[in-house]
């Protein structure tokens, strides 16, 4: 049997079909791979939505944010500059705690 030459669906790039893998819609590329994935997902999910009920839409959303790369979590670095802005008065007591409590431990050290 001669191998076939078919186009990506995502890229568009034309690529080769060998063997039996006659119904490959897309080349070997990852990213197309994936695209592809999340296609047959959204695809199924519509057409199965009492699968899931109410889960469907979180993986859906899920599945979108990591092809998008989206968080929907703040970064750490976000978290705590919040936090420290909300709680302004008791951050400077904490670090004040703290930092006298770390200066007794080295006199301590230094004493020893």
């Amino acid at each position: 049997m001669k191998n076939q030459m078919k186009k990506c669906l995502i890229c568009g790039k034309i690529f080769e079909v060998r063997g039996k893998a006659y119904n490959k819609v897309t080349c070997g590329k990852i990213k197309c791979r994936k695209e592809n994935s999340l296609l047959n997902k959204m695809y199924w999910i519509g057409r199965n939505p009492d699968y899931y009920k109410e889960y469907s839409q979180i993986v859906l959303e899920s599945s979108i944010n990591k092809k998008l790369k989206v968080s929907n979590k703040p970064k750490k670095k976000d978290a705590i500059k919040n936090w420290k802005a909300l709680n302004h008065e008791k951050w400077k007591e904490y670090m004040r705690n703290y930092m006298r409590e770390l200066r007794a431990s080295e006199k301590k050290k230094k004493s020893v």
